[in-house]
């Protein structure tokens, strides 16, 4: 039985010829005008980082207070380039397990109270 006869179609040409590179023409390079500056690429990754913790910084203002920490040391960690972001993210865990902890104090108490219901009635 052949292809068509189980319903297959024939495949389609390419619309587009396909170009195959040619061994005898030099492949095109990098501009190294940029990449020769050694402090444009550096500064504007900085500045990147920078704004990536953002987020991180307004978070160390606006949490470290509330758990307690030092403000000003949250805000200089999380300001730094690179140490920032890993910074931030401790910062985060750290929110993250004191909300757990409180949540596990809530649940607790309400185990308590269910419990002391039931002895009651």
């Amino acid at each position: 039985m052949s292809a068509r006869a189980k319903g297959f179609a024939k495949p389609a040409e390419p619309l587009v010829p396909i170009l195959l590179p040619n061994p005898n023409t030099r492949l095109a390079t990098i501009e190294t005008e940029t990449c020769m500056n050694p402090g444009g690429p550096f500064f504007a990754n900085v500045i990147a980082l920078l704004i990536l913790q953002i987020p991180f910084i307004v978070a160390a203002v606006w949490l470290a207070p509330k758990m307690g920490a030092r403000r000003w040391l949250w805000i200089s960690l999380t300001a730094i380039p690179f140490l920032g972001l890993f910074a931030g993210y401790a910062l985060i865990f750290r929110v993250a397990g004191a909300v757990l902890d409180k949540l596990n104090r809530v649940l607790d108490k309400l185990n308590l109270l269910l419990k002391n219901a039931k002895e009651r009635y």
